[in-house]
């Protein structure tokens, strides 16, 4: 990345937003704590299991909008598990060689 070689990236150019929505951070602070306390990791493999629904459920129902939470946290758990799945590939590729 650009940081990584001591070059500032272009932000003026960059179309993302600079600053998150009110229910998008909070679907972050709840991805966070589910990614902490709401999940099971498959002792075997040592590969993070999907967020269990139920504490999925539980925890956007202290929102005022649980369901608008849930999907937004969902898409935040589909982007992290396969990021996660790949590193865990890349991994044991690197152990074989």
């Amino acid at each position: 990345m650009a940081q990584d070689e001591g070059k500032e990236p272009p932000c003026a150019t960059c179309g993302k937003p600079r600053e998150f929505s009110r229910k998008n951070a909070q679907a972050w602070e709840a991805w966070r704590a589910l990614d902490r306390y709401g999940r099971v990791v498959d002792a075997f493999a040592g590969v993070p299991l999907p967020l269990s629904l139920e504490a999925l459920e539980r925890f956007c129902a202290r929102y005022d909008d649980p369901e608008g939470i849930r999907w937004r946290v969902m898409a935040l758990e589909e982007k992290a598990l396969a990021a996660r799945r790949e590193q865990g590939q890349a991994g044991q590729q690197k152990r074989k060689v």
